[in-house]
Protein backbone atom coordinates (compact mmCIF):
# COMPACT_ATOMS: atom_id res chain seq x y z
CA UNK A 1 0.00 0.00 0.00
CA UNK A 2 2.91 2.30 1.24
CA UNK A 3 4.60 1.74 -2.66
CA UNK A 4 0.88 2.63 -4.18
CA UNK A 5 1.41 5.70 -2.49
CA UNK A 6 4.37 7.00 -3.29
CA UNK A 7 4.23 5.96 -7.11
CA UNK A 8 0.90 7.99 -6.96
CA UNK A 9 2.68 10.79 -5.44
CA UNK A 10 5.83 10.33 -8.20
CA UNK A 11 3.36 10.49 -10.88
CA UNK A 12 1.14 13.69 -9.42
CA UNK A 13 4.70 15.15 -9.01
CA UNK A 14 5.99 14.12 -12.45
CA UNK A 15 2.01 15.30 -14.26
CA UNK A 16 2.47 18.82 -12.53
CA UNK A 17 5.89 19.39 -13.58
CA UNK A 18 4.89 18.33 -16.88
CA UNK A 19 1.79 20.50 -16.84
CA UNK A 20 3.55 23.53 -15.75
CA UNK A 21 6.04 23.39 -18.57
CA UNK A 22 3.22 22.57 -21.33
CA UNK A 23 1.16 25.84 -19.85
CA UNK A 24 4.42 28.23 -19.34
CA UNK A 25 5.54 26.78 -22.99
CA UNK A 26 2.37 27.57 -24.59
CA UNK A 27 0.73 30.60 -22.48
CA UNK A 28 -1.89 32.57 -24.01
CA UNK A 29 -2.05 34.54 -27.41
CA UNK A 30 0.67 37.14 -27.85
CA UNK A 31 -0.41 40.50 -28.76
CA UNK A 32 -0.44 41.16 -32.83
CA UNK A 33 3.09 43.38 -32.42
CA UNK A 34 4.56 40.65 -30.62
CA UNK A 35 3.39 37.93 -32.66
CA UNK A 36 4.47 39.91 -35.95
CA UNK A 37 8.18 40.06 -34.16
CA UNK A 38 7.93 36.40 -33.45
CA UNK A 39 7.50 36.01 -37.48
CA UNK A 40 9.95 38.78 -38.32
CA UNK A 41 12.92 36.92 -36.07
CA UNK A 42 11.75 33.86 -37.29
CA UNK A 43 12.11 34.83 -41.03
CA UNK A 44 15.51 36.36 -40.04
CA UNK A 45 16.55 32.93 -38.40
CA UNK A 46 15.66 30.67 -41.16
CA UNK A 47 15.72 33.16 -43.85
CA UNK A 48 12.30 31.33 -45.25
CA UNK A 49 11.30 32.57 -48.79
CA UNK A 50 7.82 33.48 -49.14
CA UNK A 51 5.93 30.07 -49.70
CA UNK A 52 8.09 28.85 -46.61
CA UNK A 53 6.87 31.63 -44.59
CA UNK A 54 2.91 30.51 -45.56
CA UNK A 55 3.10 27.21 -45.03
CA UNK A 56 4.84 28.07 -41.55
CA UNK A 57 2.00 30.22 -40.91
CA UNK A 58 -0.21 27.73 -42.02
CA UNK A 59 1.51 25.17 -39.52
CA UNK A 60 1.54 27.49 -36.52
CA UNK A 61 -1.84 28.30 -37.12
CA UNK A 62 -2.93 24.82 -36.96
CA UNK A 63 -1.08 23.56 -34.25
CA UNK A 64 -2.49 26.73 -32.14
CA UNK A 65 -6.16 25.77 -32.99
CA UNK A 66 -5.34 21.90 -31.66
CA UNK A 67 -3.64 22.67 -28.80
CA UNK A 68 -5.62 25.39 -27.37
CA UNK A 69 -8.73 22.57 -27.64
CA UNK A 70 -6.38 20.06 -25.33
CA UNK A 71 -4.97 22.98 -23.40
CA UNK A 72 -8.60 23.50 -22.08
CA UNK A 73 -9.36 20.44 -21.22
CA UNK A 74 -6.42 20.22 -19.55
CA UNK A 75 -7.10 22.58 -17.55
CA UNK A 76 -10.59 20.95 -16.31
CA UNK A 77 -8.85 17.70 -15.58
CA UNK A 78 -6.60 20.40 -13.33
CA UNK A 79 -9.29 22.19 -11.77
CA UNK A 80 -11.10 18.99 -10.87
CA UNK A 81 -7.88 17.39 -9.71
CA UNK A 82 -7.15 19.64 -7.09
CA UNK A 83 -10.46 20.41 -5.83
CA UNK A 84 -11.05 16.64 -5.34
CA UNK A 85 -10.90 15.29 -1.89
CA UNK A 86 -11.28 11.94 -3.50
CA UNK A 87 -7.58 10.07 -3.63
CA UNK A 88 -9.14 7.34 -6.07
CA UNK A 89 -10.92 9.48 -8.11
CA UNK A 90 -7.09 11.72 -7.80
CA UNK A 91 -5.28 8.88 -9.08
CA UNK A 92 -7.72 8.59 -12.00
CA UNK A 93 -7.47 12.26 -12.61
CA UNK A 94 -3.37 11.26 -12.91
CA UNK A 95 -4.02 9.24 -15.49
CA UNK A 96 -5.90 11.08 -17.71
CA UNK A 97 -4.12 14.38 -16.99
CA UNK A 98 -1.04 12.04 -18.09
CA UNK A 99 -2.73 10.75 -21.42
CA UNK A 100 -3.63 14.52 -21.90
CA UNK A 101 0.01 15.94 -21.55
CA UNK A 102 1.23 13.02 -23.74
CA UNK A 103 -1.27 14.22 -26.41
CA UNK A 104 0.32 18.01 -26.12
CA UNK A 105 3.42 16.46 -26.37
CA UNK A 106 2.16 14.52 -29.51
CA UNK A 107 0.92 17.82 -31.17
CA UNK A 108 4.15 19.66 -30.40
CA UNK A 109 6.15 17.04 -31.42
CA UNK A 110 4.20 17.17 -34.82
CA UNK A 111 4.06 20.89 -35.30
CA UNK A 112 8.21 20.89 -34.98
CA UNK A 113 8.35 18.12 -37.64
CA UNK A 114 6.31 20.09 -39.79
CA UNK A 115 8.57 22.85 -39.51
CA UNK A 116 11.75 20.62 -40.04
CA UNK A 117 9.51 19.37 -43.15
CA UNK A 118 9.46 23.10 -44.86
CA UNK A 119 13.05 24.01 -44.31
CA UNK A 120 15.44 23.25 -46.69
CA UNK A 121 18.83 21.10 -45.61
CA UNK A 122 20.81 24.34 -44.93
CA UNK A 123 17.54 25.63 -42.85
CA UNK A 124 16.85 22.79 -40.49
CA UNK A 125 20.28 23.76 -38.27
CA UNK A 126 18.13 26.28 -36.78
CA UNK A 127 14.89 24.14 -35.73
CA UNK A 128 16.82 23.00 -32.43
CA UNK A 129 17.38 26.74 -31.23
CA UNK A 130 13.94 27.16 -31.99
CA UNK A 131 12.52 24.80 -29.67
CA UNK A 132 15.21 25.65 -27.06
CA UNK A 133 14.30 28.95 -27.45
CA UNK A 134 10.90 28.42 -26.82
CA UNK A 135 11.20 26.43 -24.07
CA UNK A 136 13.78 28.51 -22.50
CA UNK A 137 12.19 31.99 -22.56
CA UNK A 138 11.65 34.21 -19.91
CA UNK A 139 13.71 32.18 -17.16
Amino acid sequence: MKKIRTLSILVGLLVVINLGLVLWLFKPPVSPRNAAEAEARMQQIFQFDEGQMQLARTSRDKHKANLAERMDALDELSIDYYISTDTAYKLALLRQLLEATETIYAINDRHFEEIREICHEDQRQHVQGLIRSLILRER
